[in-house]
């Protein structure tokens, strides 16, 4: 640096400690050290401070290891249970019953007990007679139960024809007698008959309405 009548010493932003003229003051220089460009500071009196250096970062604490956690053992695989064959009761002939496996059936077996062969056939077996009874029973229940309901809807038929005969004779032909006096009896009969018939339809098709809601509840 140049040197003159008044002199005063500075830093460059590296710290480098310089000296230099009151005339440089405000000017941009050059260090000599580290080629830092920079500006020169205008000073009153004394070296300028050096430049703040970076505080460094506080050192970081190490967290504690955790302890890997134990993974529960993984439970094998379950093994498919094996199918078990469905066992018949099947008589012999002479009424010994034998206990068969449904992968025989169809196949000519000896009785132990009699010796006597026969065919295994699962027709005789004592599950299929119980099974086909209970579909008899249920065939007849539902038989029984259409009969009832016929009876009931026949009955309530009847009856409404027998109150609609009644009221023709008493009541309308009373009031229309003369409209009605050479009119024969069996037109009547016939208009009470199909007036009855539809009033027993509608009431059929309510109470229907009304078994199939509680089947499918």
């Amino acid at each position: 640096m140049a040197t003159g009548t008044t002199m005063f010493q500075f830093y460059c932003p590296n710290g480098h400690l310089l000296q230099g003229q009151a005339s440089q003051m405000g000017q941009q220089s050059q260090c000599p050290m580290c080629g830092a460009m920079f500006m020169v500071p205008v000073m009153n009196g004394g070296p300028a401070a050096p430049p703040a250096q970076p505080a460094a970062p506080p050192p970081q604490q190490k967290q504690p290891e955790q302890a890997p956690k134990k993974q529960p053992p993984a439970k094998p695989p379950e093994q498919p249970k094996p199918l078990q064959a469905k066992v018949y009761h099947i008589p012999c002939p002479n009424g010994h019953v034998l206990e068969t496996p449904d992968d025989i059936l169809g196949q000519q077996a000896l009785c132990p007990y009699c010796n006597v062969q026969f065919e295994l056939r699962m027709e005789d077996s004592q599950e299929h007679r119980v099974e086909q009874e209970a579909l008899r029973r249920q065939r007849e229940a539902e038989m029984n139960e259409r009969w009832v309901r016929y009876s009931i809807r026949l009955a309530i038929g009847v009856g409404i024809m027998f109150l609609l005969m009644v009221i023709w004779s008493l009541v309308i032909k009373s009031l229309f007698a003369d409209q009605f006096k050479d009119a024969s009896p069996i037109w009547g009969v016939l208009g009470c008959a199909v007036l009855a018939t539809l009033i027993t339809f509608v009431i059929s098709r309510q109470m229907n309405k009304k078994r199939a809601a509680k089947e499918v509840v």
